[in-house]
Order: C-alpha cells, then structure tokens, then sequence
C-alpha cells in the first residue's frame, strides 16, 4: 500500500457565496441584438431550480447563449434559401403558352391523299411478295410504319394519325373486316385501300382524329 493517502473534504455552501456578488460577463452576438429587450430579458433570467444562487445565474447564462446560437443558424439557413431559389429561378426558363380554343382545324385531314399514299406504298412494295409465316408479321409492321411517316408529312396540324393494317395468306378464302369509332364528323376521318395477290391480301386503314 502506499504511504500517501488521498483525502478529499465536501466543500462548504460558504465557500460558493462570493459568487453570488460576481457578474459574468456575456457576449452576445449580432442576431441576439435583434431580438426584443423583454424576450432578451427573459431569456437570461435564472430559472428557479434548488441550486443555489451561483447555479440559477449561470443557467441563465447558458440559456441566452443557445437562444442566440438557434438564432443566428436559423438565419444563415434562411439567407442560403433565398439565395438558392433566387438562382433557380434565374436558370430555369417556364415558358407559358395560352390555350387557343380550336374547335376546328386550319386544314382539314384529305382522304384522297391519303389513300392514294396507301396504295402507292401497297402496290410497290407487295407486288412481288410472297407470304412468309415467320416474316410477314414483321414485314407488316414496317409497312404500317412507312405509310404512317408519309400521311405525317403532309403536316396536318394537331391530327393524330393512327394506322391500322391487316395482312394474311390468299387462300381463296372470304373476309370481313369492320370498325367502330366515336368522333368528330366535321373533323375526323379516315381512309382505306385493299390489296391482293396471288400470294397474300393486305388491308389498310389510316385515321385522322383531331386534338383541341
């Protein structure tokens, strides 16, 4: 064991009364002078815990100093907000447009030209075909695509073009085919052609549906 031994004496409540009469001294930061006399007042009053007189001052203290550091975070956050938006606002262009109320198209969908497109692309393209189970399929669909990029060159504003086209084996066999749509007259129309060889037979139907 060792010869020295520690000894350790609870202070007396006497030795902490000096305190009482001591003022410390507190700095407060720019957003704490912001802030009203009474809210600033109570804020540093002590509050009434059995700590004595030096524990109320010093919590008093303490308590004005986390007031202000909430203060001063709050604020700088509140500048880098205004400042980003401020920058978004600038970088992002929003283009408005005002509705035109257009019941009626500037130029109407022409079945004529459409389904003389139709047949040229039928006619040129089918005529020394011969069905194929595995690619006819596919071949229909480019046919479809073809005659859909044609119609759309012929710039009818604000129709929406949809192609419809059937194709099968000639086998000498009857077909029927029909359609049933909900539209405009005065705006909406169609057109059809009908192609057919020894080999195959081809049915197309382009329709033109206006959109406000």
């Amino acid at each position: 064991m060792s010869k020295y031994r520690r000894t350790s004496t609870a202070p007396s409540r006497d030795s902490f009364e000096h305190l009482d009469t001591l003022k410390p001294s507190v700095s407060i930061s720019e957003p704490m002078l912001k802030i009203p006399m009474q809210e600033r007042r109570k804020s540093m009053q002590p509050t009434n815990r059995s700590t004595g007189g030096s524990g109320n001052s010093i919590q008093g203290v303490m308590g004005a100093r986390r007031y202000s550091r909430r203060l001063s975070s709050k604020t700088r956050m509140k500048r880098e907000d205004t400042q980003g938006s401020s920058l978004n606002i600038q970088s992002v262009n929003i283009k408005q447009l005002e509705p035109t109320y257009k019941l009626e198209p500037d130029v109407k969908f022409s079945a004529k030209s459409v389904e003389d497109i139709i047949k040229d692309i039928l006619n040129r393209r089918l005529q020394d075909y011969k069905y194929d189970r595995a690619q006819t399929p596919v071949f229909g669909k480019i046919l479809s695509d073809d005659i859909k990029e044609r119609v759309k060159r012929l710039n009818f504003d604000r129709y929406k073009i949809v192609c419809y086209l059937v194709i099968g084996e000639n086998r000498g066999q009857g077909l029927q085919m029909s359609s049933r749509c909900q539209w405009f007259p005065n705006t909406d129309t169609f057109a059809s052609y009908n192609y057919k060889n020894a080999s195959l037979f081809c049915s197309c139907t382009v329709y033109g549906i206006y959109a406000e």
